[in-house]
């Protein structure tokens, strides 16, 4: 499985950000809060890269469940 994600490529060189959500598949509200940033995160803004992940376990969020099938809690 290949993890989703956005990246944002500033126009000047810097750090990268990694910003990630959804390691519960039941937390709705991080995962809805990476999406709005990338809508609203414009390239010409950044100096560097961010990459957005909303969904970082899929398999519980399609489930709708804290946990993927295997019950592994990732936090």
């Amino acid at each position: 499985m290949e993890l989703k994600t956005s990246v944002l490529k500033g126009t000047e060189g810097g750090p990268h950000l990694l910003i990630t959500g959804g390691v519960h598949g039941d937390e709705f509200e991080p995962m809805s809060a990476i999406r709005r940033l990338g809508r609203q995160v414009n390239d010409d803004d950044l100096r560097g890269r961010l990459t957005l992940a909303p969904v970082v376990n899929e398999a519980a969020f399609a489930r709708g469940s804290r946990t993927a099938e295997d019950e592994l809690d990732l936090a």
